[in-house]
């Protein structure tokens, strides 16, 4: 039997596209592996592990889980209001739990653990606005050892492209309904470009924002 992953993700960090594409891979036998999608999990399991600006997923958290609470969610630009200071603020202490879980996975990394991390940044071409598909395939091929099938890679690229996603979602009233196979949610997802944090949270608190997280980003290489 293949060597089917278990995964991780930063939440809000482009994980639900990873895990439906890996859904069309590995098929049942990855949804019968036990899984803590945002917390750390030892063993010598191979991992696939997403990642994202840290503070693009706090703002993508906020819009899709706190404000579905207050009845306020959008994912349209048009309807985007800013994030308060001390909402980001608390978000931003909140993320370091699984940042923390993302460090004892390069740990493992480089003990020789099988470990993919997937960066959004890489995965998501933002000025296209979908997913960069043939870096995912590439990176999965060498990860696994083994081709993914064209017939295969042509249904992921059709099932799994962000219009396609976006439509999905919209069946849902808000983040709060889903899709158990899919795991889209209502309002799932908003523009998906990088850099959506500087537009949700005003100017003046973008250097507190990044100072709350600045070990953090600097260890994952992100610019401050």
């Amino acid at each position: 039997m293949q060597d089917v992953p278990e995964l991780f993700g930063i939440p809000r960090s482009g994980s639900t596209a990873i895990y439906n594409i890996c859904r069309i891979i590995y098929g049942e036998e990855l949804l019968k592996r036990p899984t803590s999608p945002h917390e750390y999990f030892g063993g010598d399991s191979s991992v696939i592990a997403t990642y994202r600006d840290f503070r693009d997923c706090l703002v993508s958290q906020w819009r899709a889980y706190i404000l579905t609470l207050e009845g306020r969610s959008f994912d349209d630009e048009s309807e985007a209001i800013e994030m308060r200071l001390d909402h980001a603020l608390f978000h931003a202490n909140d993320f370091k739990r699984a940042i923390n879980s993302l460090d004892h996975f390069k740990a493992d990394k480089d003990r020789g653990r099988n470990v993919l991390f997937l960066r959004y940044e890489d995965f998501f071409n933002s000025e296209v606005g979908d997913l960069n598909f043939e870096y995912i395939f590439e990176q999965m091929e060498t990860f696994r050892g083994k081709e993914i099938p064209h017939l295969t890679k042509k249904y992921i690229t059709e099932e799994c492209n962000f219009k396609k996603v976006k439509e999905h979602s919209q069946q849902f009233d808000d983040f709060g309904q889903y899709d158990p196979q899919t795991l889209i949610h209502g309002k799932h997802l908003y523009t998906g470009k990088a850099g959506t944090w500087k537009t949700l949270i005003a100017d003046e608190y973008h250097e507190v924002v990044t100072a709350s997280l600045h070990d953090e980003l600097t260890r994952w290489c992100y610019e401050l």
